[in-house]
């Protein structure tokens, strides 16, 4: 039994989950965070991943992170954990989740036991299985671990309907992609390597994307169009610079540096401008505070 209108917090070895609900005949949304979010990471008093976001928009809110760097939520007290919210999450209309990289692997994981309808992935991870993703860069760093040859290796077994944010130009990424067969929306974002949230975030385009998801209103068109923005982050010519296909010919890295300086000096001039601005406008305000009152001369 989830209890009302209070913030609940859980915390065990492998796992923290949250939760705020406000009305259980509107949907729950789960939020599960990338690796670099989890709570070895952060002050124990911080609300977990997605938590503020959503419970400011009042709306049900589970926020689950990792343990531990080397924490997949393959241990059978993940397991157990995640059954027994299932069970609780039973009430709510629809169950839908979000998450960004290692956070999709629990989605696609535990699906089933959670009940999830839907879910929203940002550059999700299927597997750090060598023979599943032999083009994973981080399957040195963990695939080594005996989580990786058990029953519980795999989140391409993921059976409900998912919408895929990642870019189509990263090997890694699209291969771990190409591997979930329910992906009924795949949006692209070439250009941004292991980054989507940031870059969308950059962009200002992040709130929007979500909460879209959620309303289940993702414009496709808008979304491509808002997306060429990235061609103003320096982030882009770096990504593609680094030739993650290797088909970048001498032509193509010429212009791809052309723009890349075009953009920096163009940013540069921006920032300048902005603090030439605010010292401006603090000189201006120095002035008057040290203008005279004439009319106190005699």
């Amino acid at each position: 039994m989830l209890t009302l209108h209070e913030d609940v917090r859980i915390d065990s070895c492998d796992m923290s989950y949250q939760y705020h609900i406000v009305d259980l005949s509107k949907p729950v949304v789960l939020c599960f965070a990338p690796g670099n979010s989890g709570t070895d990471r952060m002050d124990m008093q911080q609300n977990l991943w997605g938590f503020d976001y959503l419970k400011s928009r009042k709306m049900n809110v589970l926020s689950i992170t990792h343990n531990g760097q080397q924490n997949f939520y393959q241990s059978q007290a993940c397991m157990d954990i995640f059954n027994a919210l299932g069970e609780c999450l039973a009430v709510f209309p629809e169950r839908i989740a979000y998450g960004s990289s290692r956070g999709c692997f629990a989605i696609g994981l535990h699906a089933k036991r959670l009940g999830l309808d839907r879910a929203l992935m940002m550059m999700p991870i299927s597997s750090m299985n060598a023979e599943l993703a032999p083009q994973e860069p981080k399957v040195k760093q963990y695939g080594a671990h005996p989580n990786w040859q058990g029953p519980h290796n795999d989140a391409a077994i993921c059976d409900i309907p998912l919408t895929v944010i990642c870019d189509s130009l990263y090997p890694a990424d699209h291969h771990h992609y190409r591997r979930f067969s329910n992906v009924v929306q795949f949006l692209r974002l070439p250009g941004v390597g292991h980054r989507v949230p940031s870059v969308l975030n950059k962009m200002g385009m992040l709130s929007k994307v979500v909460i879209d998801y959620l309303h289940n209103e993702i414009d496709t068109q808008a979304f491509y169009k808002e997306a060429r923005k990235r061609r103003q982050l320096n982030v882009y010519y770096r990504q593609l610079l680094r030739d993650p296909t290797g088909k970048l010919t001498t032509k193509r890295k010429f212009i791809l540096r052309k723009h890349q300086t075009h953009v920096a000096v163009s940013n540069l001039s921006q920032q300048l401008s902005a603090k030439g601005s605010a010292k401006a406008s603090a000189a201006k305000q120095w002035l008057i505070a040290k203008k005279p009152n004439l009319s106190l001369i005699k």
